[in-house]
């Protein structure tokens, strides 16, 4: 049988492999620089492009988008599924330009420039369907990524069934927000006309400052 501190061991073993492979034959290679390139140019071009008055909304996306790719990945790559020959860090699962910039940036900007769902959703099918049936092939051709026990097609439902349910998340959130918003609003007003109409409360703050006006009606 097994035990923890065997498997351990096993990971510490993996572990000095990988950093070492990654010494050798990644670090400060012309691939290492290109995926040093690709983790950052993206996010640039998406500073340039986001519209900063729906920034928190837009990046509350990206973020879900990232968390979910992330996990997906991690799980495949445990699985055996697909792995990532070349390494910007030497660890396992590696830290993949495709999860944290390539498909974050694409989901926000697709978010940001298709608001109705019909749109978004056309847009996203063709989008991840070239990135499934090209953009993949290509990322192995330049063997920083490789499949194994894993199709192409698999990840086209994949890609656009993510990028409708983060965005069904991201709305239901942003209706509890606007929800609460008015609620406050309301009770903001209702506040107001109380103390507009209440002679001793006017009479209060004429003396004092406002705030001692309220904490002395609630101290009575």
């Amino acid at each position: 049988m097994t035990t923890h501190e065997e498997i351990r061991e096993v990971q510490v073993k993996l572990h000095q492999l990988t950093h070492e492979n990654w010494y050798n034959h990644d670090f400060l290679t012309l691939d290492w620089w290109l995926l040093i390139i690709v983790m950052i140019f993206p996010w640039i071009i998406w500073w340039k492009l986001v519209d900063k008055d729906s920034l928190i909304e837009i990046t509350l996306y990206g973020l879900f988008i990232a968390l979910f790719s992330g996990i997906l990945d991690t799980i495949g790559f445990s699985l055996g599924l697909w792995s990532y020959p070349n390494k910007i860090v030497p660890i396992n699962p590696p830290l993949f330009p495709a999860d944290f910039t390539l498909l974050p940036v694409t989901y926000m900007l697709l978010y940001q420039y298709f608001t109705s769902w019909k749109p978004f959703i056309i847009a996203s099918t063709i989008v991840f369907g070239v990135y499934t049936f090209a953009g993949e092939p290509f990322l192995e051709w330049l063997g920083v990524y490789t499949t194994y026990s894993w199709q192409y097609v698999y990840s086209f439902p994949i890609y656009v069934a993510m990028s409708v349910f983060c965005r069904w998340l991201v709305k239901q959130m942003q209706r509890i927000i606007d929800k609460k918003e008015k609620e406050n609003q309301l009770l903001y007003t209702w506040l107001y006309v109380i103390l507009q109409d209440n002679k001793r409360l006017r009479e209060m703050k004429e003396k004092e400052p406002w705030w001692e006006s309220i904490l002395n009606l609630f101290n009575k």
